[in-house]
């Protein structure tokens, strides 16, 4: 399950933030990691739209937060796979896809913070991309500043990150220097990190939390789609039959091709 989230300029400078889609379908745990076509339905349509830079982005895969280390094979990647990155891209030599991973954590604030929401550029040294060991760079933190916890007690604030992958695909998928040039490099005659990061953050506060005096950026927008609490585990539940685990999305995500099916 996933959401095709379109952030555009409007020509008075003003950018509009809206879910075009939110799209379901149901694979083969064996082949989901190789090629998912609906995906690349969607990439085609985005692109005949006009579209020429896509943020592909998915929870990072690891049971430690933000563990992902220089080892790390390409069947470890899952949705981020040569693979699917591949036929997501097809021929389509123009298009940039930036394959990122986000995760969630939390930390102890040791001094007051006048800002309720903030975010760091946490782009690793510039000759990172020149380390042919270097698999991931964490390029972007988000910062929330709401509290977890009592006022006597101490403070947890959460935190999201950012990170892409270097040095993992073939040149002719991914080049590695134009993720390098739009997500690390500040160099802004080289790439378009600014904008990027920039409309990272309003996408954020599109999706605000509120507090008691103040609005603040969403520290997960991703929380419908996944995790514990998204639509799709939401959507398990007891079967009738003991030991067995009913999966209402996957049901109706039959119904839907059934119906699509009868319609042709």
């Amino acid at each position: 399950m996933g959401e095709i989230i379109k952030l555009d300029t409007q020509k008075d400078g003003s950018i509009t933030i809206y879910t075009s889609k939110t799209i379901s379908n149901n694979y083969n745990s064996r082949l989901i990691y190789q090629d998912i076509d609906i995906l690349s339905q969607e990439v085609d349509r985005l692109y005949q739209e006009g579209y020429r830079h896509i943020l592909y982005i998915a929870k990072s895969p690891y049971s430690q937060t933000l563990n992902l280390t220089a080892s790390e094979n390409d069947e470890n990647l899952y949705f981020m796979s040569s693979s699917v990155i591949r036929n997501l891209k097809g021929n389509k030599e123009d298009l940039k896809i930036y394959p990122v991973f986000f995760d969630k954590y939390y930390v102890v604030s040791l001094q007051k913070i006048g800002r309720k929401s903030l975010y760091i550029q946490d782009a690793e040294l510039s000759n990172i991309v020149e380390d042919p060991s270097k698999k991931v760079a964490v390029f972007f933190n988000l910062f929330n500043g709401i509290q977890i916890g009592k006022p006597e007690d101490r403070y947890y604030n959460g935190v999201i990150s950012y990170s892409t992958l270097l040095n993992v695909y073939d040149r002719s998928i991914i080049d590695t220097g134009e993720i390098y040039a739009d997500l690390i490099n500040n160099d802004q005659a080289r790439g378009i990190k600014t904008e990027i990061l920039q409309l990272l953050t309003l996408f954020h506060f599109s999706r605000y939390e509120a507090d008691s005096t103040s609005i603040q950026l969403k520290l997960d927008p991703y929380q419908n789609i996944i995790g514990d609490h998204c639509v799709g585990a939401l959507a398990i539940f007891p079967h009738m039959q003991p030991k067995v685990q009913f999966n209402l999305l996957a049901f109706l995500n039959e119904v839907n091709d059934v119906l699509n099916a009868n319609i042709k």
